[in-house]
């Protein structure tokens, strides 16, 4: 039951991620994404992680997070 409410929590987390970035609300967007890979490893928040680091000109993040 626990694992089944952290799964809908990070879920959640992504979905409200997913939306910031894609009104282009970069900053609030990365603190949800690195919210979410504290708990998982998700390909998907990982990659747009690194996208909000390119397009808010934070290079050097956005090259660790590509990696």
């Amino acid at each position: 039951m626990l694992a089944s409410s952290v799964s809908v929590a990070q879920s959640g987390r992504l979905a409200r991620a997913n939306d910031a970035y894609a009104k282009l609300a970069y900053s609030p967007a990365i603190d949800l994404y690195k919210s979410v890979l504290e708990d998982t490893e998700s390909f998907e928040a990982m990659y747009k992680l690194a996208d909000c680091y390119r397009l808010t000109n934070q290079y050097d993040e956005a090259e660790y997070w590509y990696g």
